[in-house]
C-alpha cells in the first residue's frame, strides 16, 4: 500500500478524531472508534451551566430591559448547549464500533457480533452530506450493496462542508483502490 496515501488518510481521520490503524502484514485497515470528542459534550454542558447561572441571576435583577436581554441570552445559550450535546451523542453513536477492511471484505464489529460483507456484494461507495446554513456539515459514507441495502461506514462532522466533501471523495477513491472495486459506470 502506498505510504503517502495511508499518511494522508491517517491525517484526515485525525482531524475528525477517528481512530485509524493499518497492519502491513495482514493488510487490515481499522478505523471507526471516536477519540477525543468528549470536548463537545463538556462544551455543551458548560454552556448549559452558564445559561442556568444566568437564569438564576435574572431572578435577582429588577431592571426590565436587562431582564429581557438576559432571557434571550439564556435561550440562545441553551439552544447552543443542547445542540452540542446532541451532536456529541449522534457522532459518538454513529462511529461507536470499529470497522475492519481488507482487500476482500469489510467487517463491522458491534455488540451483536461481527457483520462481514464480501467485496463481491458491494455495488458502489456513496456518501451523503447534510449541509447547514453556517457552512458546517455532517456526512455519512456507505457501501451500497448489490441487493439494494446500504451499510454505514463512517459519519463525519466538519465546520466547513467543502472540506467534508473533499475528504469523502478521497476516502471513496482510497477504499475503491484498496478493495480493488470495479467502478460501475451504469
Amino acid at each position: 500500500m502506498d505510504k503517502k496515501k495511508l499518511y494522508t488518510l491517517a491525517l484526515k481521520f485525525k482531524r475528525y478524531n477517528i481512530q485509524f490503524e493499518y497492519d502491513e502484514k495482514s493488510k487490515y485497515l481499522t478505523f471507526g472508534k471516536v477519540t477525543k470528542v468528549k470536548r463537545r459534550l463538556i462544551k455543551g454542558l458548560v454552556i448549559l451551566c452558564i445559561s442556568v447561572f444566568l437564569l438564576a441571576f435574572i431572578s435577582l435583577v429588577n431592571i426590565p430591559f436587562l431582564e429581557k436581554v438576559l432571557r434571550y441570552i439564556v435561550i440562545f445559550l441553551s439552544v447552543i448547549g443542547i445542540s452540542e450535546i446532541i451532536r456529541y451523542f449522534n457522532y459518538a453513536a454513529a462511529n461507536k464500533y470499529k470497522k475492519f477492511i481488507t482487500p476482500q471484505y469489510f467487517i463491522i464489529n458491534s455488540k451483536d457480533g461481527d457483520n462481514e460483507y464480501d467485496k463481491e456484494n458491494i455495488n458502489d461507495i456513496i456518501y451523503e452530506i447534510d449541509k447547514k446554513k453556517d457552512r458546517s456539515g455532517q456526512g455519512t459514507i456507505y457501501f451500497e450493496l448489490k441487493e439494494g441495502g446500504k451499510i454505514q461506514i463512517l459519519t463525519l462532522n466538519d465546520k466547513n462542508h467543502v472540506h467534508l466533501e473533499d475528504d469523502f471523495i478521497y476516502l471513496k477513491e482510497f477504499l475503491e483502490d484498496f478493495m480493488q472495486l470495479i467502478k460501475n459506470n451504469n
